[in-house]
């Protein structure tokens, strides 16, 4: 049996991604397990032709009075791509794209056709140039994001019409938490099996019965069409402790950017953030792994591929405060000469963080989203302003590279918490200027985009926002009759009150100035 773990690059962003974690993970399992199979991966995020096709300004989706569904975003190119492969079942027919569809849907995203063509063009180009490193397996299988829904299920299909003995498997987060994609891609026939929360029991068990040619219905965590109508199984069975160190196999961490091997200490988040879906990606439980058992990881990652810095991909890092002096003072014990960086939540003390720069921290993400305490609150944040100011004033002193990550257009927010948010970000920049150390800040500000299982999605009602699904401008008569119910379940945005053209236009700019002035040190 011959299994190939992949991901591919996504539609949108290029500019910052690291090897992957979850196929590492996997294939560290399947080894462990199943040691008389071969398993391979691979990454096309890493392919260099992948930045001159895929910019991080070239799909801004950026318009007005609406925010964007985080879910299948170009739901109507890839039903047209389905639709093309159900009634032809030839590459050239299928990779013929309808004017029509792509149009109107560049139209709502304030795109123009010609660029979207020029993208698509592209990108199933590059599916088919990358096609035969798929030929020689039994399985593959696609992690899957809403950012690379559509050159996924355009690989599924070109391997579906070139190779038809090969089984096709999806899992990730967008499969965990996009109901309406499990049923695209079930009902399309795209794919065989789906895998819903942690990978590494499904597959493993997948795999199995496959080899033993064994019903997979009653394997938890798997679904198929044959079982789409029963209650959805999220795996959530890993005992963190007792997994193996991910393998990266034979992975060029030089193609990434930045340099660094992920490594992992918990799934999930012990916090209900309102905007947030976090806490759905691996079930209910929030699961910690000891400090101990992360820098074994570490030292054995370093032993393999003779990197010294890491990224804990976690949701987020300082779930616990006692935590992380454990694992801070086991780095210093050790005298292990690592660095590493990770997600934060933006509740720092100074001597943790004194003591975790001369522990190798470098960086630090922040999940800050606004500074003002009224937006915060309707965030379900549980923070405190000068909290958040403190601990990126205690960051920066310490020079750990920091980044502020910042919303624009939260639901509710209103002129003067977008002002609030603003003057904050332009006195914190010039307080480090001023210190010398504009160097170690840095602000990301982006649209606020709409997540599935958010409590904002599931109450959208509560915060003032009308939905938009997909059929009421989308649904051409000649789309497959399967995909109809999709388009009508499938949420395409939120219509936002009380917001101006001239209020949203003032914010994107405002803070992409503010953003400009911090990248540019």
């Amino acid at each position: 049996m011959r299994v190939l773990l992949s991901v591919l690059p996504s539609f949108q962003n290029t500019s910052f991604f690291v090897a992957h974690l979850g196929n590492a993970c996997i294939a560290a399992y399947l080894k462990k397990y199943l040691p008389d199979i071969q398993v391979n991966t691979i990454d096309l995020r890493s392919d260099s032709e992948c930045k001159n096709i895929w910019s991080s300004s070239d799909l801004p989706q950026l318009t007005f009075n609406k925010t964007f569904v985080s879910d299948i975003y170009d739901l109507p190119i890839i039903a047209d791509l389905i639709n093309k492969f159900e009634k032809y079942h030839t590459i050239r027919a299928t990779l013929e794209p309808t004017p029509e569809v792509i149009s109107n849907w560049a139209l709502d995203r304030s795109l123009k056709t010609e660029n979207v063509i020029n993208k698509l063009t592209k990108t199933n180009f590059f599916a088919l140039r990358h096609l035969k490193k798929f030929e020689n397996y039994d399985i593959v299988g696609f992690s899957l994001y809403t950012t690379n829904l559509y050159l996924s299920i355009l690989m599924a299909i070109l391997i579906r019409l070139s190779y038809p003995h090969i089984k096709i498997v999806f899992g990730g987060p967008q499969v965990t938490q996009g109901e309406t994609t499990r049923e695209l891609l079930l009902k399309s026939k795209v794919a065989d099996f789906l895998i819903l929360g942690e990978g590494e029991q499904p597959m493993l068990e997948l795999i199995q019965a496959l080899q033993q040619n064994e019903s997979v219905e009653k394997i938890i965590g798997i679904k198929t069409l044959e079982n789409f109508s029963s209650i959805d199984t999220f795996s959530q069975t890993a005992n963190l402790e007792e997994l193996p160190t991910p393998d990266y196999l034979n992975t060029d961490f030089s193609l990434f950017s930045p340099y660094v091997v992920p490594v992992y200490s918990n799934r999930g988040c012990p916090f209900r953030c309102h905007f947030c879906s976090e806490h759905s990606l691996f079930g209910k439980k929030f699961k910690r792994r000891s400090p101990q058992r992360v820098i074994e990881d570490m030292i054995e990652l370093n032993k393999r591929y003779d990197i010294y810095d890491f990224t804990i991909a976690d949701s987020l890092i300082n779930s616990s405060d006692e935590w992380l002096e454990e694992f801070t003072d086991i780095l210093l014990q050790k005298n292990l000469d690592f660095n590493w960086g990770g997600y934060f939540r933006a509740e720092l003390g100074k001597e943790l963080v004194e003591k975790m720069s001369r522990a190798g921290l470098v960086s630090a993400i922040l999940g800050v989203e606004s500074f003002s305490q009224q937006t915060l609150n309707s965030m379900n944040k549980k923070k405190v302003r000068q909290e958040i100011i403190d601990t990126i004033n205690y960051l920066v002193d310490n020079n750990v590279h920091s980044y502020v990550n910042l919303f624009v257009g939260y639901p509710g927010e209103k002129e003067e918490d977008f002002l609030v948010t603003l003057d904050v970000s332009n006195e914190l920049y010039e307080h480090f200027r001023q210190k010398n150390k504009s160097e170690y800040f840095r602000i990301t500000a982006r649209n606020f985009q709409m997540r599935p299982f958010s409590n904002v999605y599931n109450s959208y009602e509560k915060f003032g926002l009308e939905a938009e699904s997909w059929s009421s401008e989308f649904m051409p008569d000649y789309m497959p009759e399967n995909l109809k119910n999709v388009f009508d379940k499938t949420l395409c945005s939120f219509k936002v009150k009380d917001v101006s053209l001239e209020d949203t236009i003032h914010r994107i700019i405002r803070m992409k100035e503010v953003r400009a002035k911090t990248i540019q040190v």
